[in-house]
């Protein structure tokens, strides 16, 4: 970026110079700070070691045949390409023949966060640095994705140049940064010290360039500084530096007035680079020469200067089609050519005000491209343009953003085998000659050696075919074959003997020697065509082995260059035909290209023809797809269009004088046209615009039609249908459809006599009903709209009514119609790298609203994506004008942070919008289902619809006729109470009703269990009553029968009364109706036995269970020498909990149950609640390995784990707040903490403590994370982090030094505390900081190991024992029963407790 006397814009450029300026001239306080450039001091490997001297490199440098030397090399200049984006396309970089890739100014640099990632008055921003200790920036991302750039890029055998700006800083001082935020480290700055005499050598190196702050060279500590960014890059992978505006700065020693000798390059350029070059734009002052020996001597593999003067004579000549040999011999330069940089234009010549080459087209820069590629010295670099930008184009068609790749053009197969050309003929001379005239120019290199490997010719040829029989050569004898066009020359004795320069084409006519294989079609990929068949020309160069090809319609076979392939013939019109090749090259590498290609009816391609106007100076069309909506319109061009082509004479359908314009092949949907007169206002169209501010629609186009100039717009029919149409029909009748809850789709299918006719389909109104190319229609708004199917002249239409309004979207911009042509709203979040915006500038179209809309709001709306509802900005333009604008140009949009907003002209910030919907009254109402059936306590769920379903108030509220039956809650649940009916209704909040009838029937509780008690003996001769107790009490069926097992010694009446008969024993069993029963087993015994009969049962023990563990109970019967103390037990519900003939429960599901026993006559009840186990549970540690149980029941281990040695001491804690216990050692004074429960690595390690400390663990804090503690005696010192060596958050004494002290949250408050243990009593500590005891209990005997857990999950820790290898687990504090018993691992384990699952 280099300036002159003739640049204009200047002063926008200078952004916020003033200000700057101000600053420094009142004497604000410029700091200093330290830069973090440590890592960067010294370039432990250079350039030349990472490439030319890594085998992995040359491979693959070799692999593409790239140059070694950088200077022998093509150079792409991704110009405004990102880091990620060039390395997105390294394989193809390095497939066009690269040896380098040029990045723009890798600096942090000035932004305008307005302008989002525009090109137009946004791209310099790249060369106006704010830091220059920080590498990226908001064009190319950050200093990772520069290094993994670079990584890439030597992958594929490519090398990287990095744009540096060197000579100055942005000209907004306040916006420099760091330790470049020093005025000692400029010599000025701003419109006062800019040059003012571009012929005066000091004033070119010393005064600032359009007013950026000038980079004091005299000052060593800048050339320090700027040194220690290019060691980082070069760390980092660059490989080469190309230095901006390099002549403003001056050269070593130049002028005597600067007292340090202008260190600066000296300095700068010992950075271990391979290759440099600078920035020097030619004229009398330029020093070029001094310049590139100073680049050369300081960089291992070359370096050099500019050739400007060069670009604009080879610019010329393209331009007029001159290619005069003697002209485009000269470089223009007193430098050495192998010191030169050259180029058909650079980035300053396209996109500066000026725009130099912008109307170049691609055709002339391939031209171009040819001649700087081909010649033997001189660095050839390819500027590569924005994409769709240039030539016929603007010169920013803001089709792409920054970051973006550019033009295709790269790696146009012209360009690449000029690439590959010169790679392979490095070190060949060079001879320039006329091929018959000046529009035919051929670059010869030979070496006359007798190798035609050495040799070859490029031919720019801008006129027609050119005979090349007869025309002298310096080229060994051979045939030569040319890589683009596939064609030979043959030369014998200096002179060529066959061979055709083709017109208007490159050709490069050499033998390459590289193994890679190119292939390709001459019609490109996506092409549709409208004829039967498509001949498609295949192409490969002569490193493609076993090339063949396969297509859709089922050929296939091999292929050689210039094989034709004829394609289409059996595939139906509107269908696609898919062809495949591949191919391999010599050293086994595999090749696919695919190409797919779309067969259209030629009568469904649309034409206008049109008269124009006599007060019109030209005609253009603006096509575009009426698609309101679509977040971009599918245009042909930006407003006004493209011109028409005036007809000479008849086409067979227009006349001559007509204009002729023929639609994309590509637009589908409902296609319009306007007519202009090419310029940019909108006063001079058909259709005219009949209301202020707002545009009228363009006229239908979806078949040949022709405009007469005045206000006819007609089909017009001129033969052409290769199709004769009989028939169509559409397979729907006319339909409505409601929007109410969003638009709507529908897809139609017409059937067309013959069925391979093509369909084109449209709508009469697309802002109610669109229609796609398939025939899906889209219903957007309330109204009506007609569908009509077109095959050649036929046609079929139905109507489709749109009811209802689609809701409005939760965030949505309004804007009041300004009196522009259009509106667009251009919205964007952050800055730099990480701006996100939704679209590229000027952003999206706003949608019309037709009359008013739901919300009550006329004029335009944008819906907002959800990704730029909050915290975004937004900027509102005339389709991107720099004058119908807010904010103005270059300011920062509007604050918008979601919701529904509104803004007009003349607001300068958004307001609030309340949409007022309007009032809809329901109709009717309907309940589902209307008849139930229930049994006494079950129940059903109704449901309500109102209609319409748009109603404003859709409240419905239900009532029950009789509530002793049924009764219904506010939602529609009913519930049944007891037999009989109910009516229910459900009625809106106008009166309008519904009911469902229904009918409860008495439910039926099943019998779960069956309980006998009564005396169990009895005398011969006497009788005893049992009684059954049928469970559960309100159990529909209590009926029981009796049976003896022994009638002979009992019997048993059907009311329970055993008699005895004989001296025995017999069992009685009880039955319930559903098979339930129990059983008692009676002694009869001799005549004058004496009876001591049961006065009481009683139970004791823990009253919960866990599913899956046991509790044992006891029970006592009395008195102590009843006659039979025989205890049964039995369970009210074995689906819950069992029990054991010994007492012990099992718990199978969470529930409650009750538990019996019963001794003689006499039963005792006792209540259990079984729980489902959460919390705490057990693990073992034997040696280093742990064996850990993620329930507390028995049974394998769910995780094992090896951590530590088998003499460290275990702890247990959650470190990291996840809700899952790991494991740390202790060993000596140093901690080690687990990564994961499964893992055997250390997540972290420190020392803690002295040896002899006893190390605690617990959450002293209730932050939700697990720290140490260590004990000394009986005082404790507590931390909250995991570190050590401060002052301890809590010092507490408490409870005795010989005490053994544990660790729990007692109280479920998230906070752990202190228990210490004296004998088998048991001291809690009532808060962490406090020595008094919160209570005592005594717990255990005195042998116990206790435990501390949270074994049932309710956020509270208390005790166990380890008795062997049994734990016994109380869910209570003080409680002397245990809840869970478990048997788990060996006698000799450790115990360990912790949620190793987070469950």
């Amino acid at each position: 970026m280099e300036g002159n006397t003739r640049r204009s814009g200047l002063a926008r450029k200078a952004v916020g110079l003033l200000a700057s300026v101000a600053t420094l001239l009142t004497g604000g306080v410029i700091a200093a700070s330290a830069a973090s450039t440590a890592s960067a001091a010294t370039v432990s490997t250079t350039s030349y070691d990472r490439t030319l001297g890594n085998a992995t490199f040359e491979a693959a440098r070799n692999k593409y045949g790239l140059a070694k030397e950088m200077k022998d090399g093509a150079i792409l200049h991704a110009w405004m390409w990102s880091f990620k984006t060039i390395s997105a396309n390294m394989a193809d970089i390095a497939a066009a023949g690269y040896t380098s890739i040029q990045t723009e100014p890798i600096q942090l640099c000035k932004q305008n966060t307005a302008n989002g990632k525009k090109f137009d008055e946004n791209w310099y921003y790249v060369y106006q640095p704010i830091d220059n200790d920080e590498i990226g920036n908001f064009v190319v991302g950050t200093e990772d994705d520069f290094k993994a750039m670079n990584e890439e890029a030597h992958k594929y055998g490519v090398r990287v140049i990095v744009d540096v700006v060197a000579n100055h800083m942005t000209s907004d001082y306040g916006a420099i940064k760091g330790r470049w935020a020093n005025s000692s480290l400029y010599r000025g700055g701003g419109s006062s010290y800019e040059i003012s005499n571009w012929n005066n050598r000091w004033e070119i190196t010393h005064k600032a360039l359009l007013g950026l702050w000038e980079i004091d060279s005299n000052n060593p500590t800048t050339g320090q500084y700027m040194q220690e960014l290019l060691k980082k890059a070069v760390a980092d992978g660059a490989d080469g530096f190309r230095f901006d505006a390099a002549k403003h700065i001056e050269l070593p020693g130049e002028f005597s007035s600067d007292s340090n000798g202008s260190p600066y390059w000296n300095s700068i350029l010992d950075n271990g680079a391979q290759y440099q070059y600078g920035e020097v734009l030619q004229d009398s002052v330029s020093r070029d020469a001094d310049y590139a020996n100073l680049f050369n001597s300081h960089s291992s593999n070359g370096g050099g200067v500019t050739a400007s003067q060069y670009g604009n004579t080879v610019r010329s000549a393209i331009q007029s089609s001159n290619l005069n040999a003697g002209s485009l011999s000269n470089y223009a330069s007193s430098v050495d050519p192998d010191k030169l940089v050259t180029w058909v234009e650079s980035h300053d010549n396209y996109a500066n005000s000026d725009k130099l080459s912008v109307s170049i087209t691609d055709y002339q820069l391939t031209m171009g491209w040819a001649i700087i590629g081909a010649r033997a010295e001189g660095a050839p670099l390819f500027f590569d343009r924005p994409y769709g930008s240039g030539g016929n184009n603007a010169q920013f068609t803001e089709q792409t953003k920054l970051g973006d790749k550019g033009s295709d053009l790269y790696k146009d197969s012209q360009v690449a085998a000029v690439n590959h050309f010169r790679n392979q003929l490095v070190g060949s001379s060079e001879y320039l000659a006329n091929c018959g005239s000046n529009s035919c120019l051929m670059i010869e290199r030979y070496k006359s050696d007798g190798n035609v490997l050495n040799d070859g010719v490029t031919i720019a040829n801008m006129g027609g075919d050119v005979n090349l029989s007869g025309t002298a050569v310096k080229l060994d004898n051979g045939t030569y074959t040319d890589e683009v066009n596939g064609g030979t020359i043959t030369v014998s004795n200096g002179t060529i003997t066959s061979g055709t320069a083709k017109g208007g084409k490159v050709s490069v006519f050499y033998n390459r020697s590289t193994n890679l294989c190119s292939m390709g079609a001459s019609v490109a990929d996506g092409k549709s065509f409208t004829t039967d068949t498509l001949d498609v020309t295949l192409t490969a160069s002569s490193n493609c082995k076993t090339t063949t090809y396969t297509t859709s319609e089922g050929a296939s076979g091999s292929f050689s260059n210039g094989t034709v392939v004829t394609l289409g013939g059996s595939t139906a019109t509107g269908s696609t035909v898919t062809l495949t090749l591949n191919a391999t090259d010599s050293d086994g590498n595999t090749y696919t290209s695919k190409y797919t290609y779309k067969k259209k009816d030629p009568n469904a391609v649309s034409v206008a023809y049109a008269t124009k106007p006599a007060s019109w100076s030209n005609l253009y069309a603006y096509v575009y797809v009426d698609d309101s909506s679509a977040s971009t319109v599918t245009q042909n061009a930006a407003w006004p269009g493209v011109a028409m082509t005036k007809l000479t004479a008849s086409d067979g359908c227009g006349d001559a004088g007509m204009y002729k314009y023929e639609v994309p092949s590509d637009f589908e949907g409902t296609v319009r046209i306007i007519f202009t007169d090419g310029q940019t206002g909108t006063s001079t169209k058909y259709p005219a615009d009949t209301a202020q501010g707002v545009d009228a629609a363009g006229l239908l186009i979806d078949g040949t039609y022709y405009w007469d100039g005045g206000t006819s717009w007609t089909e017009k029919s001129c033969g052409t249908s290769t199709t004769t149409v009989n028939s169509i029909a559409i397979d729907q009748a006319d339909y409505t459809t409601d929007i109410s809850n969003g638009a709507t789709t529908k897809k139609l299918t017409a059937t067309v006599d013959p069925s391979t006719a093509s369909v084109s389909w449209s709508s009469s109104d697309s802002s109610v009903a669109s229609v796609a190319s398939d025939g899906t229609v889209t219903a957007k708004k309330a109204g009506t709209a007609t569908i009509t199917a077109k095959a050649g002249t036929k046609t079929a239409s139905i109507k489709v009514t749109v009811t209802g309004t689609v809701p409005v979207a939760k965030n949505r911009i309004y804007v009041t119609a300004p009196s522009w042509s259009t509106v667009y709203a251009y919205m964007y979040t952050g800055d730099g790298s990480s701006a996100v915006s939704n679209a590229t500038w000027p952003g999206v179209a706003l949608t019309k609203i037709s009359g008013t809309d739901s919300c009550g709001q006329s004029g335009y709306y944008y819906d907002v994506p959800d990704d730029l509802a909050s915290g975004a900005k937004v900027i509102f333009s005339d389709n991107g004008s720099s004058t119908n604008r807010y904010p103005a140009d270059k300011a920062p949009g509007m604050d918008y942070d979601g919701g529904t907003v509104s803004w007009k002209v003349g607001d300068t910030s958004l307001s609030s919008v309340t949409c007022v919907a309007p009032t809809v009254a329901v109709t009717g109402v309907t309940v589902s289902p209307t008849s139930v059936s229930l049994t006494v306590g079950g129940s059903k769920q109704l449901s309500a619809t109102v209609a319409p379903s748009n109603a404003t108030d859709k409240t419905v509220t239900w009532k029950s006729s009789d509530t002793s039956v049924a009764t219904v809650s506010s939602t529609g649940l009913v519930k049944a109470v007891k037999a009989g009916t109910a009516t229910i209704t459900a009625s809106s909040s106008n009166g309008k009703t519904a009911t469902a009838k229904v009918t409860v029937a008495a439910a039926s509780v099943a019998v779960t269990g069956v309980f006998v008690s009564g005396n169990d003996s009895v005398t011969v001769g006497a009788t005893t009553q049992l009684t059954a107790t049928v469970k559960p009490d309100n159990a529909t069926d209590k009926t029981v029968s009796w049976k003896s097992s022994n009638s002979s010694v009992a019997t048993v009446s059907s009311t329970g009364l055993v008699k005895g008969v004989k001296a025995g024993t017999a069992t009685i069993t009880a039955s319930s109706s559903n098979g339930k029963t129990a059983t008692i087993s009676i002694t009869v015994k001799a005549a004058g036995s004496v009876t001591v009969p049961v006065s009481m049962v009683s139970v004791s023990g823990s009253k919960t269970v866990s599913v899956g563990a046991t509790t044992k109970l006891s029970a006592t019967v009395s008195p102590s020498n009843a006659t039979n103390r025989t205890v049964v037990w039995g369970s009210t519900d074995p689906k819950v909990a069992t029990v054991s003939s010994d007492g012990t429960v099992t718990g199978v599901a969470k529930g409650s149950v009750t538990i019996f026993a019963t001794a003689g006559n006499v039963s005792a009840a006792f209540d259990v609640s079984v729980k489902e186990l959460t919390g705490d549970s057990l693990g073992v540690r034997r040696s280093a390995v742990s064996y850990l149980r993620n329930t507390l029941s028995q049974g394998y281990a769910d995780t094992t784990v090896e951590f530590g040695r088998s003499t460290d001491q275990v702890l247990v804690g959650d470190w990291d707040g996840d809700g899952k216990d790991t494991l740390a050692v202790r060993r000596g004074t140093t901690l080690y903490l687990q990564k994961s429960i499964s893992s055997a690595a250390v997540s972290t390690s420190f020392d803690f403590g002295r040896s002899t400390d006893q190390v605690l663990v617990g959450d002293w804090n209730g932050d939700g994370k697990d720290t140490f503690g260590i004990r000394r005696g009986n005082v404790y010192y507590l931390y909250n982090s995991l570190s050590y060596g401060s002052a301890p958050d809590v010092t507490v004494e408490f409870g005795r030094s010989t005490d053994q002290v544990l660790v729990g949250d007692w109280d479920g408050d998230g906070k752990d505390t202190l228990a210490v243990r004296r004998g088998t009593t048991l001291y809690l500590q009532k808060s962490i900081s406090s020595a008094a005891v919160s209570t005592s209990f005594d717990f255990g005997r005195s042998t116990d190991q206790v435990l501390v857990g949270d074994w049932n999950g309710d956020g509270k820790d208390t005790f166990g024992v380890r008795r062997g290898t049994t734990m016994y687990l109380s869910t209570a504090l003080g409680s002397k029963y245990a809840d869970v018993t478990m048997e788990y691992g060996r006698s000799t384990d450790q115990v360990l407790v912790g949620n190793w699952d987070g469950k």
